[in-house]
């Protein structure tokens, strides 16, 4: 996310703009999420998906899990086996819900803030729910689904096909989020910017999108895989049901580990721990200018 500025990279919003892409042809949503502030500083190509999969008939309507109910949830859907016991420790496990919902802790002007409820919410969770070390035997939880392209992993076709993906836990019930497997951008200190773009724009050809192993933003060139119609029907509600981007900030996270370490072992207050994060954070922010 640091980068994500003027200071470093070309604005290609107008130019993405000027291509007058279709949704019959591209995922249009996967560019709109990459708009910050009305700016687009860098292109989608591909990208994979994660969070649950869930049979129709246990996802129902429901598009995420709020962190107030995930307890239930894992007792109902998993038997008590909760899936993010795959991850390492009770840090990682804090990460994850972090970075799910990272976009929660920055304010119209950019700014961090984690003086809210939604970071309240995933820290006492944590902190109530979560061992310091995980310890679990191989094969005793359900993974956390990570889907690739097809291309990639034939496998993940008999994994989606039927079912609903839906988000991991959070404080307002978010679907599923996608990651950024490739993307490109335009550094502001470039001497050949415009030949830069017409490589960029051939990215996006369906012929070369084609040939990508995860999931290519192109949707003509990803319906052209050798998949049954119900695998790509699959695939298509999945990618569709996907809002934003899974943010990690890795600076700024390092800082919230830190210090909520002492938030974990009782030493001090949330309250307390919030306004050091903040203030420090906040400094970050200041040195980046």
């Amino acid at each position: 996310m640091e980068i994500q500025s003027p200071k470093y990279l070309v604005d290609l919003k107008g130019k993405i703009d000027e291509l007058k892409l279709n949704k019959d042809e591209y995922f249009l949503h996967v560019f709109e999420m990459a708009e910050l502030e009305g700016k687009e500083y860098f292109l989608p190509l591909q990208f994979s998906l994660s969070g649950f999969l869930l049979t129709e008939e246990i996802a129902e309507n429901r598009k995420g899990v709020k962190i107030t109910d995930y307890q239930s949830f894992v007792q109902t859907i998993y038997n008590g086996n909760d899936p993010l016991f795959s991850l390492a420790d009770r840090t990682t496990y804090f990460n994850y819900l972090l970075g799910n919902s990272f976009d929660l802790f920055i304010g119209e002007d950019g700014k961090y803030d984690f003086d809210n409820s939604a970071f309240r919410e995933i820290a006492q969770y944590v902190q109530t729910n979560i061992p310091e070390k995980i310890n679990i035997e191989s094969g005793s939880v359900s993974p956390i689904a990570n889907i690739y392209g097809y291309s990639f992993d034939k496998r993940n076709g008999t994994a989606v096909n039927g079912k609903v993906l839906i988000g991991i836990p959070s404080p307002d019930e978010r679907g599923p989020y996608m990651r950024l497997v490739s993307c490109a951008a335009i550094t502001g200190c470039s001497s050949c910017q415009e030949g830069a773009w017409e490589l960029i724009r051939t990215m996006l050809d369906e012929d070369v999108q084609t040939q990508d192993m995860y999931i290519p933003v192109c949707r003509t060139a990803f319906e052209k895989t050798d998949m049954d119609k119900s695998i790509e029907e699959s695939y298509i509600r999945a990618i569709d049901s996907c809002s934003r981007y899974f943010i990690n900030d890795y600076t700024a996270i390092n800082i919230i580990n830190e210090e909520i370490q002492a938030y974990f072992y009782g030493q001090k207050s949330l309250d307390d721990v919030i306004t050091i994060i903040n203030n420090r954070v906040s400094l970050l922010q200041d040195e980046r200018g």
